[in-house]
């Protein structure tokens, strides 16, 4: 769960969601990987649907998924037109509108490049769930109304993402 990196929190450690391997905590990567793979194990990795601007982290990152998203226009919205942070103990977060279709191809794309990108056979696509009833969704639908929606899409988005790359039966995915 921690291929993206931790940080300490009021909780513990909670990771950076920023879904790009962190080469400081795991500086021999493909190694281990590959080590796993010839035992007979895969990796497994995690990922959500939230970003956190990693500009205050300690160390660099080579994207800043948050930025992106927010300066695209990805992120679901509050109603003064920001975008809605969801407080999660001590940080907040941004959540991929996935009512907006350009979102769910960048999103993907995310998944290919930084997921599969690191050699994971397979995540958990976890907290999909967390969609506030006010946000303001790009569809124009209403974030109560998307609420329950929000999570097939979400599981919906991963298997496109898995079928796309060409990994279908060899990457698995769970919620």
């Amino acid at each position: 769960q921690d291929w993206i990196g931790a940080r300490k929190t009021s909780v513990g450690s909670q990771l950076w969601w920023n879904w790009e391997l962190d080469r400081e905590r795991y500086p021999g990567w493909e190694e281990f990987r590959d080590e796993l793979h010839s035992a007979g194990a895969r990796v497994l990795t995690y990922v959500n649907p939230f970003l956190v601007d990693v500009s205050e982290r300690d160390t660099p990152c080579d994207r800043n998924l948050y930025l992106e998203a927010d300066q695209a226009g990805y992120l679901v919205q509050n109603e003064r037109g920001a975008p809605y942070l969801v407080k999660n103990t001590s940080f907040s977060a941004g959540m991929v509108d996935l009512s907006n279709p350009e979102a769910r191809e960048w999103l993907k794309a995310v998944l290919r490049d930084q997921v599969l990108g690191a050699g994971a056979s397979g995540w958990m696509a976890d907290f999909c769930e967390a969609l506030p009833f006010d946000a303001v969704m790009h569809s124009g639908i209403s974030g109560a109304t998307y609420h329950n929606q929000y999570p097939v899409d979400w599981a919906q988005l991963n298997a496109e993402a898995i079928s796309e790359a060409g990994r279908e039966g060899d990457i698995v995915f769970f919620n």
